[in-house]
Order: structure tokens, then sequence, then C-alpha cells
């Protein structure tokens, strides 16, 4: 009755929250104007087939702690560097390889990164949010799912654009040390993120908070980093 119905509003709202603004970032930027969508099909396809690999060289090559409720600071690093390397030379083959598109590197960054966070998304967080959202007891954590998935959205692109400038054969002496200090953060910040997770016992929306400021501040260094790159390409011609 009347209970299910607000509860189904509750859901329609949720999923609302996380994937309404990746349609309007796709209509409001350049991805529109250049039909971009095939980019962003092969961003999640990417994902997909990325996060596969992940898990299976993670059992393979990654030992998994034996407290899982415990926090591992040399175990935590190694997984998430390890994670960090296959998303690299998943989204390294999709720049070099995947389809072309008309726009340039900036509208290649955005659909990459928009197909691959979007893919994330609905891998991660549909089915939580059709099994919780529609549950009778009305509960916030899937409002800040949504969220997180607009965070990860620019955690995402950010990364994508400093994979594409470190990846570029005329690259500035000047750009290496940032780009490479910023994967290394890009392998870390989600270890202290576990940390005060697990240890510290962050309240969830303080460590959204949280979450959002490291990754504002990542996806503007990649920014400025891309800016850069492009600004000494057109000085040295």
């Amino acid at each position: 009755g009347s209970e299910e119905a607000m509860t189904f509003v509750h859901f329609l709202n949720v999923i609302a929250l996380a994937f309404v603004p990746s349609s309007i970032i796709y209509r409001a930027t350049r991805l529109s104007e250049y039909r971009a969508v095939n980019l962003c099909v092969w961003g999640g396809l990417a994902y997909v087939l990325t996060q596969l690999a992940k898990a299976l060289f993670m059992a393979t090559f990654v030992p998994l702690s034996e407290d899982s409720i415990a926090f591992d600071f040399i175990n935590e690093t190694l997984r998430e560097v390890f994670s960090t390397l296959v998303d690299l030379a998943g989204v390294y083959l999709l720049i070099s390889s995947g389809p072309t598109s008309n726009g340039g590197s900036e509208v290649r960054i955005m659909g990459i990164g928009l197909g691959w966070s979007t893919g994330r998304a609905l891998a991660s967080k549909l089915i939580p949010f059709w099994i919780g959202a529609r549950s009778l007891e009305f509960d916030w954590v899937h409002i800040r799912g949504a969220i997180e998935t607009n965070v990860d959205l620019l955690l995402i692109t950010g990364f994508v654009g400093v994979t594409w400038v470190i990846t570029r054969s005329k690259l500035d002496k000047r750009v290496v040390p940032f780009a490479y200090a910023l994967i290394a953060a890009y392998c870390i910040l989600p270890v202290i993120s576990r940390y005060l997770d697990v240890v510290v016992g962050l309240n969830g929306w303080l460590m959204l908070l949280f979450h959002a400021m490291w990754v504002s501040v990542a996806t503007g260094v990649s920014w400025i980093l891309y800016k850069f790159h492009l600004w000494t390409q057109t000085e040295n011609k």
C-alpha cells in the first residue's frame, strides 16, 4: 500500500541522486556535442573487464588478511597499489586503443571517466540500492551512497586525466614528479580512509567529507597537470 509506495519513491530518489548528475554532465558538456556515448559505453565495459582481471590477480598474488576486521597497513597498501596499477593499465589501454572520438583529449578523458564511474556505480550500488532503499525503514546510508557515486565520478575522471598525462610521449620534465606523486596519492589515500573507518571509527558522513575533500584536491591537481601539459605543447610548437 502506501508504505510500499513510499519506499519505492525513496528508491527512485536515491537512483536519481546517484545517476542523474552523470546524465546532466553528458548533456551539458562537449560529450553530447561530439556524440561520445560509444566512448562512455566502452569506459563502462572496460571497468567491468578490469575488475574481473583485478579479482583474479588479487586472489593469486595478494594475500588476504587473516582477520578481516583488523587493519593491516602493509596488506592494505599492497592491495591498493596493486588495484591502482591494474586500473592504470586498464585506463591506459582504453586511452591508447579504445574507440576514436572527435573533440580531442578533453572529450576522451571525460567520456572514459563518465563511463568508468557509471559502470562502477551500476556494479557496486544498484543492487544495494534496490534491496536497501526499498526496505520499510528509512536509512540515510543509501543517500550517502548515492552522493559517493558523484564523488567517485570526480575521482575517476581525475585518475583518467593523470593517466593520460603520464602516458604522453613528450611530457615536460616539470610535470613528471607531480604526476607520479598524484598516482601515489591515489594508492595511499584509500588506505588512510580505510584506517579512519576501521581503526578510528570515523562517522560515515565525516568519512564521506574526508573522501570528498581529498578527491576534490586530487582532481584539481590532475586538471592543472593536464592544462599545464597542453600549455607546454603549445609553447614548444
